[in-house]
């Protein structure tokens, strides 16, 4: 593995362009010290822990100062390299958090935050490492002979400011998204707990208690049994000659997913011809968690938002089709979500290594019910902050993308940013 770099570029070693710092103070008994870490896969410092001199056994720390260098020895094969920014400075490190400075003459130290994305300096530093199993560590002098690809200082401040950007725009779509996630809870919790309703549905004003909270006087309330289907799967991942090739939906499709449509990767199994026409999902089908071995991960849903094609609902899950005359399955997905329904199934489950709905449980499930035009609002409106996050979401994945596919290219040269052209001639070190 080797770097191919422009001609007026070099490899320099690390020792060349960073300055070890120790800014060592004896531990005090009554100070409180922010004590910082390196979180693997390049995910920066952060502090992990706030400790008073007596609680710390180590006798002397190393504080820390906006954009010092840090990794940590024992994972560098986890990535574990960040610069510090102003969150923090004043915080301390032990020994096992080595610090450097950036030789601002030479180098930059934003340009080095993204160098250490690059594979062969990962590869580098973990061949680097030293010790036996459980203790292996790269030591500040291994780490400052690893070799960077160095441009300019203009250019490396040029690259450091594009990246910048990219990173700006990913924070950015994270922090909307986030915004957007908390907006939906809360409107999830005014709307399916009738606590926020549209006008044009209210004919009684005043609510009423119920097992499930309390609910608007004029919406109804039902055991699950007597508005839905409720059938436990018994379909298993084993596959058959006998049988008949079908897709799976399984577990982890639902937990993981809100809405099950075409496009996931379900998984090729067979089953006899009652289970397909028992089983079959249908679009407007809810499916369920009803076992794990968490209560908390209990009667998790997803809603079948499309047309499928020969895919069954699978083993620890179970199918709720409702009776659209009185309940939506869009609806009833997103009540579930709410937290006070993650903790009312969490009191009909039982075991104790393996936590389970039974048969009775579910259907004897409480389903706060209002008008099918209020619940198709309800849904609707929901529905649409998931796809606005959604898209949100795919915005976030690109920017990742092209932020990484750029960054390759802009740290080894193959685009320049002096003059925005592509190099042509490259020499191979």
């Amino acid at each position: 593995m080797s770097y191919i770099i422009p001609k007026d570029w070099k490899l320099v070693p690390l020792g060349a362009l960073i300055n070890p710092v120790i800014r060592t103070e004896t531990v005090l008994a009554k100070k409180e010290y922010k004590l910082v870490g390196v979180r693997w896969y390049l995910e920066g410092v952060h502090i992990h822990n706030v400790q008073t001199g007596s609680e710390i056994k180590t006798t002397s720390l190393s504080r820390v100062e906006k954009d010092d260098i840090i990794y940590n020895k024992m994972w560098t094969s986890k990535a574990a390299f960040a610069i510090a920014n102003e969150n923090h400075h004043g915080a301390y490190g032990s020994t096992e958090y080595p610090q450097f400075r950036a030789k601002p003459k030479v180098l930059n130290v934003h340009f080095l935050k993204y160098v250490y994305h690059l594979p062969r300096f990962l590869y580098d530093a973990k061949t680097l490492c030293r010790g036996t199993t459980g203790r292996i560590r790269l030591n500040p002098k291994d780490f400052l002979k690893i070799e960077i690809p160095l441009p300019s200082l203009p250019e490396q401040k040029k690259i450091a400011e594009i990246l910048g950007t990219w990173d700006n725009a990913i924070e950015l779509t994270g922090k909307l998204i986030q915004a957007k996630t908390r907006r939906k809870k809360g409107l999830m919790q005014q709307l399916l707990t009738g606590k926020k309703r549209f006008g044009e549905f209210v004919k009684r004003k005043g609510y009423k208690k119920s097992k499930v909270g309390k609910i608007p006087k004029e919406w109804g309330l039902r055991h699950l049994e007597k508005c839905a289907e409720v059938l436990f799967s018994n379909v298993d991942k084993k596959a058959d000659k006998k049988e008949k090739q079908v897709l799976l939906c399984n577990y982890t499709d639902v937990y993981y997913n809100d809405y099950i449509t075409q496009n996931l990767d379900f998984m090729q199994a067979t089953a006899k011809v009652k289970e397909i026409e028992k089983y079959s999902l249908k679009k407007g089908d809810v499916i369920i968690t009803k076992d794990s071995e968490t209560p908390d991960d209990i009667a998790v849903p997803a809603f079948v938002s499309e047309k499928l094609k020969n895919v069954l609902c699978g083993y620890h899950l179970a199918l709720i089709r409702p009776d659209r005359k009185v309940l939506l399955g869009e609806y009833l997905s997103k009540l579930f979500q709410l937290q006070i329904y993650r903790y009312y199934f969490f009191t009909l489950a039982n075991g104790v290594t393996r936590f389970g709905l039974t048969t009775q449980a579910t259907l004897q499930s409480l389903i706060p019910l209002p008008s099918i035009a209020e619940q198709k609002k309800i849904a609707a409106i929901l529905t649409a902050c998931d796809k606005e996050i959604d898209l949100l979401s795919q915005k976030l994945e690109a920017l990742k993308q092209q932020k990484k596919g750029l960054m390759q290219k802009l740290l080894t040269g193959e685009i320049r940013v002096n003059h925005l052209v592509r190099v042509k001639q490259l020499k191979k070190k």
